[in-house]
């Protein structure tokens, strides 16, 4: 598409007006443009003892504050599969008894409306707020309608793609929602895609929201090394290097990404090749937690896994994790 035509239809996207995104284009793939700062409606509900006010993009969610942050990490469940849903089901109750704040799904969350409705009302079950945000694989009208039938019995589901900075009584999280390359996007016109100027918004959405401040996103940023987050078959790295930049600039110290399931069960500094092992503290940390579906990965470290997930702790401006497995 020539430049003057898309820099318009990106300016038009960030209107008032934004509640059906735009069809893009980029490299002759179409798709629909989703990371859009939304400003109208609003709403206040409660669900666990915890009061949500959304007004606009934005949400505020009230209730006891202990100092820690405790995160379930979750990315690719894909489909609505009985084995699917049983480690959905075996991850929550591993991480039940943690004290749980919220659990962050980094897309994965089904190819069409019906099993994107059945998977959101397991991850309903959480003990938590739980965030969640789309990414290559699904549609975006299906996925908002299935939103919205589920979160009427888990009014504790929160669509990332319409919030984008969410601040919880001992975290914050902003959203990128969506995918970097068009041509990943299983269903095309009707995916969700990432374009530049949605990368360089988030530091607007994380200003002035309390720390500890973790960015959601489906797409990893651009990582490097056989411990990258991004770290995909054949020893390539594939995140987004304008995520990259983001992220080391300092904006954001903590993330959890999806998508390069291969590299489930990794995480690195924001400087995306300095790994960080299980259980080790560190001042910044990007996770990727791997795919929870049944299917067997072979992953780019060595190995094959299945089922997984990662509990992220943080804590006085560090933060640690381990590795959950499903059945």
């Amino acid at each position: 598409m020539p430049r003057a035509p898309l820099l318009l239809l990106l300016l038009l996207a960030c209107g008032p007006d934004a509640d059906d995104p735009p069809v893009l284009e980029a490299h002759g793939e179409p798709f629909r443009r989703c990371a859009i700062l939304d400003p109208s409606g609003e709403e206040e509900w409660r669900a666990l003892g915890l009061t949500f006010r959304r007004k606009g993009f934005e949400l505020t969610v009230d209730g006891r504050s202990d100092g820690k942050a405790v995160i379930l990490a979750l990315a690719g469940i894909e489909e609505a599969a009985d084995d699917n849903l049983a480690n959905v089901r075996t991850i929550l109750g591993l991480a039940a008894d943690r004290g749980l704040d919220a659990v962050l799904v980094a897309g994965g969350l089904g190819p069409d409306e019906r099993q994107a409705r059945v998977i959101l009302g397991a991850l309903g079950a959480a003990r938590a707020p739980v965030l969640v945000s789309l990414g290559e694989s699904e549609p975006l009208e299906g996925f908002r309608a299935a939103f919205a039938a589920a979160r009427r019995r888990a009014p504790n589901l929160v669509d990332m793609s319409r919030v984008r900075a969410a601040k919880l009584p001992d975290l914050s999280v902003v959203s990128l929602p969506g995918y970097h390359e068009p041509h990943y996007l299983r269903h095309r016109a009707e995916g969700c895609g990432v374009v530049p100027e949605d990368v360089r918004l988030l530091p607007r959405l994380g200003r002035g929201l309390p720390a500890p401040v973790v960015l959601l996103s489906a797409a990893p940023p651009r990582g490097d090394g056989a411990h990258a987050i991004d770290r995909a078959r054949g020893g390539v790295d594939i995140g987004s290097r304008p995520l990259a930049r983001a992220v080391r600039a300092g904006r954001f110290a903590f993330g959890v990404f999806g998508h390069v399931y291969e590299a489930g069960g990794n995480a690195t500094k924001v400087d995306g090749r300095t790994r960080v092992a299980p259980g080790e503290w560190s001042d910044s940390l990007l996770v990727n937690p791997g795919a929870v579906e049944a299917i067997p990965y072979e992953l780019s470290t060595g190995g094959r896994a299945q089922g997984l997930g990662a509990l992220v702790e943080i804590e006085g401006g560090r933060a640690r994790y381990r590795v959950l497995r499903g059945r």
